[in-house]
């Protein structure tokens, strides 16, 4: 039998009142811990900053691709590449950046979580964590490289191979 209803029990019978709920301990830690703090709010925070951060970086890296390329694109443009085809060259390659990162922190992070159980209490990351990971790292790549790519699109070839 379980402590709580044990303590219960006990005191329904005693000259004393009866407990109204009894609690164990992690559950009274937990408790009193959203009570001071809050860890949704925090968590969520943090996770905002990181996708901040995440597309900055992203999005900087990129327009410095583009740019150091810029003679590269025009070289294609010249050999027949369509605007369209610049622009999907460089989403494709912010893409490809974004999707190996993720792959790699989510691969990392399943292997890890096991560790963390005893902290967190979570053994295992759900299917749904990876298509959303999944999702995230596809709109970085689209929100991040969306300014290089219409950039590279709109490259005059002559302004280009001009070093202009």
């Amino acid at each position: 039998m379980k402590v709580a209803p044990r303590i219960r029990a006990r005191s329904r019978t005693s000259s004393c009142a009866p407990t109204i709920r009894t609690f164990s301990e992690k559950f009274s830690g937990q408790s009193e811990q959203n009570a001071t703090f809050n860890t949704t709010f925090f968590v969520k925070s943090v996770v905002g900053a990181a996708f901040f951060t995440l597309l900055s970086l992203t999005a900087t890296t990129m327009m410095q691709s583009v740019r150091e390329r810029t003679s590269e694109f025009a070289v294609l443009k010249t050999l027949g590449f369509s605007d369209a085809g610049v622009l999907a060259i460089v989403l494709a390659e912010s893409t490809l950046l974004t999707v190996i990162g993720a792959v790699l922190g989510l691969t990392i992070a399943k292997f890890l979580m096991p560790l963390a159980k005893d902290t967190i209490g979570i053994a295992h990351i759900r299917p749904i964590v990876f298509v959303e990971g999944a999702l995230a790292a596809l709109l970085v790549a689209l929100v991040s490289g969306a300014l290089p790519a219409l950039r590279a699109k709109r490259l005059s070839i002559v302004d280009a191979l001009a070093g202009r």
